[in-house]
């Protein structure tokens, strides 16, 4: 990626109302919100984090991360750059453990290509001990490993902020 410079640094604005969050935790933000369904309302929170670089002045996302905490794990999104050898998908590993399975590639969007995963309670601990998820895959052009680390520095603390709000 030459000289881009990746950025995962979120915003610092923290919004708490009756019916919406916003606050940072390390490198992850939650958000959560209050909505309309029918006659009720629900909640609906996600933590996120979102890799960003310069290129020739303008900032353009690397990766983003999109968690929702359910009954025991997570579920949500990966979304990656375009470039990647949709059918070998994506290897997770938490810092230099063991490798999860490949998850496959469900489209690419305007926005990138996108990755359903859902997580076990019992990764999601892994997560919460972990400094490093890597996201394997491999380049289109060139066949090469591709590596991408998305901090885990707060995961614990946002997912603990998401289950509060939505209780």
């Amino acid at each position: 990626m030459g000289d881009k410079k990746a950025a995962n640094k979120p915003t610092t604005n923290q919004t708490k109302d009756a019916g919406r969050l916003q606050e940072a935790h390390g490198d992850w933000v939650v958000l959560g919100t209050t909505r309309a369904n029918g006659d009720a309302t629900e909640k609906v929170c996600a933590i996120v984090q979102e890799q960003t670089y310069n290129e020739n002045d303008k900032r353009q996302r690397l990766l983003r991360a999109e968690l929702r905490p359910e009954a025991g794990g997570v579920t949500g999104v990966l979304v990656l750059p375009f470039g990647l050898l949709f059918q070998r998908g994506v290897v997770l590993q938490i810092d230099e453990g063991l490798q999860a399975p490949p998850r496959g590639f469900r489209t690419a969007m305007p926005l990138g290509c996108i990755v359903d995963i859902k997580i076990d309670a019992e990764n999601v601990a892994h997560l919460k001990q972990g400094k490093t998820l890597h996201l394997h895959a491999i380049a289109a052009d060139t066949g090469k490993n591709v590596v991408f680390a998305i901090s885990l520095k707060g995961f614990t603390e946002a997912l603990a902020a998401a289950e509060a709000f939505l209780k």
